[in-house]
């Protein structure tokens, strides 16, 4: 990786950083409170049986045990291609990623939606960050590491399932009731912040050894 496409995702994760500390500091204080309840109301009228049936399915592909697998295939076809430093990259990706999400659920002690709301049971764990988009935005930056190489159409269509994948993952999530707007949108850029600073150390390691 060239010195200017480490600093571009180098600046990509500090933003990302700076949002999500940002957003955790106001969830924290309460302030988020009476939005994250207006949103999910809003977003309760656009549930139809279609969609429903459509959300559920997203939500199961954003579960640990589907990304879990999804990086497993990723990392074993980097390990096959000779490309060991990325297999590497991509495992510090998701489990840094299951971690950090599974502490500050714990610090932030975030309630979740009402029950009574909810399409599907409430998880037993705390609602910020968002577990699933955690996990799904991981994914999709383990996705895009290994399109690295890939012809100029192959890492376009990578870069739209990276940004589509997560975001439908992350507002099955409300939709389904079971986590307030600014979870998904704290998890997304906690995500794209961690992402970032793993393969921008990986990157910076590579080229000063």
């Amino acid at each position: 990786m060239s010195r200017c496409a480490r600093t571009f995702v180098f600046a990509c994760g500090l933003m990302c950083a700076l949002g999500s500390a940002v957003l955790m500091g106001l969830v924290s204080l309460g302030i988020t409170d009476v939005i994250d309840a207006q949103l999910l109301v809003a977003v309760r009228a656009l549930r139809s049986p279609v969609l429903s049936r459509f959300m559920l399915l997203m939500t199961r592909t954003g579960g640990w045990w589907f990304v879990a697998a999804g990086t497993a295939l990723v990392v074993a076809l980097l390990l096959f291609t000779g490309r060991r430093r990325d297999a590497a990259v991509s495992v510090v990706i998701l489990a840094g990623g299951v971690a950090l999400s599974t502490v500050l659920k714990t610090l932030i002690g975030r309630v979740r939606p009402p029950a009574a709301s909810a399409l599907t049971p409430l998880p037993a764990s705390e609602a910020f960050p968002s577990g699933h988009a955690v996990a799904s935005a991981c994914l999709a930056a383990v996705l895009l590491l290994a399109l690295a190489h890939a012809p100029r159409r192959a890492r376009a269509m990578g870069l739209l399932v990276a940004l589509v994948y997560p975001a439908l993952v992350g507002f099955s999530r409300v939709y389904l009731g079971v986590h307030w707007p600014t979870d998904v949108v704290a998890a997304l850029l906690l995500a794209g912040a961690w992402s970032a600073c793993v393969v921008w150390a990986g990157a910076t390691w590579r080229a000063e050894a």
